[in-house]
This record gives C-alpha cells, sequence and structure tokens, in this order.
C-alpha cells in the first residue's frame, strides 16, 4: 500500500489530501464546506465521500490506502472526540464511524496534535526525539512530541499551552482564567490590544495600514507599521514578542526537564 489520506477537519472546511508513503508529497487534494455545526455521522460521511473521490481521481481502490487520518480541533482520546465547541460534538465516534464507512484503519488526533507530530516525522523536527509546537491563531494552541509519541495527557488536554499562566491577575481568557497565554498571544488578543493602542495615538501609522477603518485591522496591522518605524507600533509589537518570549521560554524549560 503506497497511500495514506490526511484529512484536515476544521469549522469551515474540510480538507483532505491522498500522500505518497515514497515521496511524502501530497498528490492529490479536495474540500468541501463543513457546514458545522452538524451530527458527526454526517461529516463523517463526507470525509468519506472526499476519500473515495480523491482514490478515484488517483485511479487507485481504497484498498491501496493504508489508512486515514483525521486532524480535528477538540479533545480527542482512543479515536473519540470528547468535546469540540465550534464542531457541536461532545463525546463523538469519529474513529469508529469513518473505519466503519470506508473499511480502512483511522485514526483520530487533535489538530495541533497532528501538526506537531507531522512536523517531527516529516517536518523540521526530524532526527530529534521531543518537541512542542506552538499555533498562534484565533487562541493559541499546542502539540507536544515525547520520544517520538504524541504525549496528551491522560484526559487529552497536556497540550492546551494557550492556558498556561504568564500573569498572574492578567488579562481574562477565554476558558475564565486569569492571565493566560492566549490572553496575550493569540491573534484574538492582538487585534484587541492594536485597537486599544490605536485610540489612545490617533496619528500612530496604524490608521492608515488599516486605512482609517478600526474594524479592518487585523494580526499584521501592527507589524506592518512598525516596520515603517511607528511608535505606537512597536509598543503592540514588542509586548506581544515579550510575552510569547515568556511563554516559549517556559516551554523549553520544561521540554528540557522531561528529557
Amino acid at each position: 500500500m503506497k497511500y495514506c489520506i490526511g484529512v484536515d477537519l476544521g469549522g469551515t472546511n474540510i480538507a483532505a489530501g491522498l500522500v505518497d508513503f515514497d515521496t511524502h508529497e501530497i498528490v492529490r487534494k479536495l474540500s468541501v464546506k463543513t457546514n458545522a455545526p452538524r451530527p458527526c455521522e454526517e461529516i463523517s460521511t463526507d470525509i468519506a465521500k472526499l476519500a473515495r473521490r480523491l482514490c478515484k481521481e488517483q485511479g487507485i481502490s481504497l484498498s491501496d490506502v493504508a489508512w486515514v487520518g483525521v486532524a480535528t480541533p477538540g479533545i480527542v482520546k482512543n479515536e473519540t472526540v470528547l468535546t469540540a465547541t465550534n464542531l457541536g460534538w461532545t463525546n463523538e465516534p469519529l474513529g469508529v464511524l469513518l473505519s466503519r464507512q470506508l473499511g480502512r484503519p483511522s485514526y483520530i488526533a487533535n489538530d495541533a496534535n497532528a501538526a506537531a507530530y507531522a512536523e517531527a516525522m516529516w517536518g523540521v523536527g526530524q532526527g530529534t526525539s521531543s518537541l512542542v509546537e506552538l499555533t498562534l491563531g484565533t487562541g493559541v494552541g499546542g502539540g507536544i512530541v515525547i520520544n517520538g509519541n504524541i504525549w496528551d495527557g491522560f484526559n487529552g488536554f497536556a497540550a492546551e499551552i494557550g492556558h498556561m499562566v504568564i500573569k498572574a491577575g492578567g488579562r481574562e481568557c477565554s476558558c475564565g482564567k486569569l492571565g493566560c497565554l492566549e490572553a496575550y498571544c493569540s491573534a484574538t488578543a492582538l487585534v484587541k490590544e492594536t485597537k486599544r493602542i490605536m485610540k489612545l495615538y490617533p496619528d500612530s501609522a496604524m490608521w492608515s495600514v488599516c486605512g482609517g477603518d478600526i474594524d479592518r485591522v487585523n494580526g499584521k496591522t501592527a507589524f506592518v507599521a512598525r516596520k515603517q518605524g511607528d511608535y505606537a507600533a512597536r509598543l503592540v509589537v514588542d509586548s506581544f514578542i515579550d510575552n510569547l518570549a515568556v511563554g516559549v521560554s517556559n516551554i523549553s524549560w520544561h521540554l528540557c526537564a522531561t528529557e
């Protein structure tokens, strides 16, 4: 069996790729809208349809596919999605459903864990036994690989790095705690802080970067203005980097201690 199928299950799109084991290349790609929230059975059916289409377009059969792997948001344990808020799922046996529909082994992992494992096996982590991947997006996520295996803890929450507290009594996080890394270094937090500083500095170049419309601010706004030498933008960017450095240094120390 020369191929495997990888699926990125997101709240907006389901993207699937047929991967050649020999070259590690994605030889075919397809995607459809997730239309979440929807029942797990419906989304599993859509994933199965994508898998069959990939095989048909490549001129192979499902029997040529060694396995199907799905990277999903949420907490995952034993091929079951324990909870995925943006999909509207609780305790959904996605792995069992997909294996039944395709007749191939199916493996389910948290998306950040899957990304970390991919980097460990085929990416920047090749040649190392352990690594931590940090994902900066709407929130702050992460994946942990120790001695070549994903480490998710006994309840699947081990890599929720974004909820490490970096400032006692700091900003409120979406999880309800105060001072989490996510409250300072997510794209959401960056945009919020950019807007706050812009209001304090009406002459900042950040206003021109976003066309004078504060609702058009995104994660790049402060960085673009910072390159132009803007003082207010430097406040935003330097604070963001300082906070991220605290989080990364904490992660590095713990990983070394684990090693």
